[in-house]
């Protein structure tokens, strides 16, 4: 059995939110901390907690971190008064993402699916429990929401997708920038959104917005300064990513995963620091009592609803072998972080051996040159 906690004083949303509870799932609703705490002294459950903002006025930040420490494996969602960012920039380090206040029954569903998500990685128990104690979590910026609800609608137009995104004018920058660089490979410069958009793709179109508008909250331990050195490191890999899948015989499809998860490597990059994890190379591997950047992407992808299609690659990279007959994607993203860094007194005798005797090798070489040569 799996858990909710709901926490609300408007007692109509629980009896919304019942029918949409799946049969392995129970619904647990209070109407307010006090009564919650009265019958819980030890760690909770739950495996999904949504609190009302509103029942929260009342708490010190002292009292809030001590109810989320009751619930260290739960994912925690605050419902607030439609999303208004003043309220939420209070409370990023407690919870993980935030909601509207009017939950509609399709909404706690995908909410749902999200935990059962995170629960489908294979992590051991001492990492999910270090992921699940993350703060300074970066919000999804507005304009990426708005993206997101757009490219929902099957019938979406890249003219109005084109119109909001321009309203950002960071963010139209760095998109053309990318449009125009080598790492997207397209043959023809070009000054508009649009046909960025169409040259892009719509699949590609939702991670790269996310990818290129995240950046550290000011309260965080990494500057603004840090993010954009940690944007351009992602850049880079993207690029060697993909010429090495290219290289590789990978398609199209497969030649984008990969530039997404290798920006979405740099977020989880960028997240550890947050947190106050050293600054690491990304050919280094993480001592074993640090999250690996591309697990973190995988756990907070997962979070924010993004599919397998994504998190799969990540989360194979973390053995650090090449499989051969695994995951494409996956493989470009552990050669392109190798790149740069050639020899086995770099990457170890053992990868050095199986990089030397795997399929690659002759791509290996031939991006090596490429590298150079650029």
């Amino acid at each position: 059995m799996q858990y909710v906690l709901l926490l609300s004083s408007d007692q109509q949303l629980a009896e919304q939110l019942q029918p949409f509870c799946p049969e392995q799932w129970q619904l647990k609703s209070y109407s307010s901390v006090a009564a919650y705490l009265g019958q819980h002294e030890s760690e909770g459950e739950e495996d999904l907690l949504i609190m009302d903002q509103a029942m929260l006025q009342d708490l010190t930040m002292a009292e809030i971190r001590n109810l989320t420490l009751l619930l260290p494996m739960a994912v925690r969602i605050m419902l607030v008064p439609d999303c208004q960012d003043e309220i939420v920039l209070q409370y990023l380090q407690q919870f993980h993402s935030f909601s509207s206040r009017q939950l509609s029954g399709t909404g706690f569903r995908a909410l749902l699916q999200r935990v059962q998500a995170l629960q489908w990685l294979t992590f051991d128990p001492a990492l999910r429990r270090q992921l699940f104690s993350l703060q300074d979590l970066p919000l999804v910026p507005k304009i990426a929401s708005e993206v997101k609800s757009m490219l929902d609608d099957p019938d979406a137009d890249i003219d109005a997708l084109s119109r909001i995104i321009e309203q950002d004018t960071t963010l139209t920058s760095r998109l053309l920038q990318l449009a125009n660089s080598p790492y997207m490979g397209f043959s023809k410069d070009t000054s508009s959104v649009s046909v960025a958009i169409s040259r892009m793709g719509l699949n590609l179109l939702y991670g790269l917005v996310v990818a290129l508008t995240l950046e550290p909250e000011a309260t965080s331990r990494c500057s603004a300064e840090r993010g954009q050195q940690i944007l351009a490191q992602s850049l880079q890999q993207a690029r060697l990513a993909r010429k090495f899948c290219a290289l590789a015989g990978g398609d199209h499809e497969q030649q984008e995963e990969v530039v997404i998860c290798s920006m979405f490597t740099g977020f989880g990059h960028l997240v550890l620091e947050c947190n106050g994890y050293p600054s690491r190379q990304w050919h280094e591997a993480a001592p074993e009592e640090e999250p690996e950047a591309r697990l973190v992407a995988a756990f907070i992808l997962t979070l924010w609803g993004f599919s397998n299609r994504f998190t799969d690659p990540l989360m194979a990279t973390q053995l650090q072998d090449l499989p051969e007959q695994g995951s494409l994607v996956a493989d470009s993203l552990l050669l392109a972080a190798w790149l740069p860094q050639t020899g086995a007194n770099i990457l170890g005798q053992r990868l050095w051996t199986q990089l030397q005797k795997s399929s690659y090798w002759s791509m290996w070489a031939q991006a090596c040159t490429l590298v150079v040569s650029d």
